[in-house]
């Protein structure tokens, strides 16, 4: 269960004892955690969410293209930001917060009060659409030929989705058809990153996908999607 005083907090960090040892921090000190195994799967899976913080592993920061490094400055500028390092034994963080290096309780005491003196809000991004369009997943091939967990996708972009569901996520892989790209061909998809029922009051429960493959129609689809005007609820 979650408490209304969560603060909603954006990790990215590769998957490992590294990101588990900055969750289980954060969430000590009071954050709703959605991880991101790397930079792009956030400008994959952050559309339509909201943070107030955003929580980076200083690995993940290095050798960056000169446009991700212009995408990062600008989520400095946005939210409370603060890059992180594992050190120990025992299992300690480390990290900088405002131009400061800090360690333990002194680095993320201040971080979670800038943050949560911040109104939660959405990360600026190109070529993506809040449209809603209805799914059926599909754990492995061998379930295509029974009923498919009907649920919602949202954040399309051309190369994945969000998938709003209460439903556990499919381990590494699943199968996603989408009637409204005019080709129920399924799409075979990685999941990469996932937000479980009842663990955030911020964002819907669900997984983040990239799409492995699309057929010429569903790329078609999804192009006019992304170049139409989004829908007004």
């Amino acid at each position: 269960m979650t408490l209304q005083n969560e603060v909603p907090v954006a990790l990215i960090a590769p998957r490992g004892p590294d990101a588990d040892c900055y969750q289980r921090h954060l969430v000590r000190h009071g954050a709703a955690v959605s991880t991101y195994p790397a930079l792009a799967d956030f400008q994959e899976g952050c559309a339509g969410l909201l943070f107030s913080g955003l929580a980076v592993d200083l690995g993940s920061l290095a050798g960056l293209a000169e446009d991700e490094r212009a995408f990062v400055a600008g989520l400095v500028d946005s939210f409370a930001f603060v890059r992180l390092r594992r050190v120990g034994p025992p299992e300690e963080i480390a990290g900088t917060f405002q131009g400061k290096a800090f360690a333990g309780e002194e680095l993320l005491a201040p971080f979670l009060h800038e943050a949560r003196s911040r109104r939660p809000r959405g990360v600026r991004l190109e070529d993506r659409h809040a449209r809603v369009l209805s799914v059926f997943i599909y754990r492995s091939e061998r379930d295509l030929g029974r009923p498919g967990t009907a649920a919602s996708i949202s954040n399309l972009s051309k190369g994945g989705f969000y998938v709003v569901t209460p439903e556990p996520a499919p381990k590494e892989r699943c199968l996603l058809v989408v009637p409204e790209l005019g080709d129920e061909t399924p799409i075979p998809c990685e999941v990469r990153w996932s937000t479980p029922w009842g663990a955030s009051t911020q964002v819907l429960p669900g997984f983040g996908v990239r799409c492995l493959s699309l057929t010429v129609r569903q790329k078609e689809m999804l192009t006019a999607l992304l170049a139409g005007p989004e829908l007004k609820g």
